[in-house]
């Protein structure tokens, strides 16, 4: 078979299909072939073949195998299995809102889970959902795959009111009800001038805050940007400083220490250990929480 009947075999296929794509690769294998030969044609061909069957694939097959659980330390718990016949590229959480909340941008939004390359994915992941803008509020969690095709999956959805995490300590309070401020008002110059002068004079006195160096770094940096900087991005990139600022303060505890006291949990929970391994680590998380 020669190759202008190879090429006319991809050409017949990629009618029965809308993607344009895929018609601008025929064209460009058409012209390319012309140049270099039939060898590159029998190069070519089984790339291109794999390219109408992703085309032509279903999207992932996800579903979540657990309801959504809050655990004691304000996380969330979410279970879930994901398979494709050609690949997974991303695992996503979809976080949509029930009622409005002030100034928050009510769109949904995907929280990247895993970016495992595997055809089946089941296990599960604790997901720290307190420091979003709509903590304490009603959402719709939803599981979003992705394959190889770009092509996404839903799972079923499931509500659940998002953890609300409690502050004790004077600065941590004083830094998220500016966090909420800003959230919902973040064009408003008077409230961003009143975060960033409470940043600056919580940063002059760092015995307040144990003389730890991240915060006193962390406070001035947030407090510069928001007199700098007039635009929303700046306002949200912001929130997020006082977030963590104020976790630190209340906790004492550096945000990457915590996150790998989570990560260890999710790894134990996941994985079959030997029993006296099992209880080895254990002993130890408990030592560290």
């Amino acid at each position: 078979m020669g190759w202008f009947d190879t090429f006319s075999q991809i050409l017949q296929r990629a009618r029965n299909l809308r993607g344009i794509a895929i018609g601008v690769a025929c064209v460009t294998v058409f012209l390319l072939a012309s140049v270099k030969g039939t060898d590159f044609v029998a190069t070519l061909k089984p790339e291109a073949e794999r390219a109408l069957a992703l085309d032509k694939a279903a999207p992932p097959d996800v579903s979540m195998t657990e309801a959504p659980v809050l655990t004691e330390n304000k996380t969330v718990r979410l279970a879930y299995k994901a398979s494709d016949a050609f690949g997974l590229t991303e695992i996503a959480l979809r976080v949509t809102p029930h009622d409005p909340l002030p100034g928050a941008d009510q769109s949904p939004i995907e929280i990247p889970l895993s970016a495992e390359t595997a055809k089946q994915i089941s296990r599960a992941d604790f997901e720290d959902l307190a420091s979003r803008p709509w903590a304490g509020q009603k959402v719709t969690l939803q599981i979003v795959a992705t394959n190889e095709a770009g092509k996404k999956g839903f799972s079923q959805t499931a509500d659940i009111t998002l953890p609300q995490r409690s502050f004790f300590h004077p600065l941590a309070r004083i830094l998220i009800e500016e966090r909420k401020k800003l959230m919902q008002h973040p064009d408003d110059e008077k409230l961003r001038d009143e975060a960033a002068n409470i940043m600056a004079g919580i940063a002059q006195e760092p015995p307040d805050y144990r003389n730890d160096p991240v915060i006193l770094l962390a406070l001035r940096s947030g407090a510069v940007r928001l007199i700098l900087n007039h635009d929303r991005a700046a306002a949200v990139s912001v929130n997020d400083i006082l977030w963590q600022t104020a976790i630190r303060i209340e906790d004492g505890i550096p945000k990457t220490a915590q996150s790998a006291l989570r990560d260890t949990r999710q790894d134990i929970a996941e994985k079959s250990l030997p029993f006296g391994l099992l209880s080895f680590a254990r002993s130890q998380i408990i030592c560290f929480s």
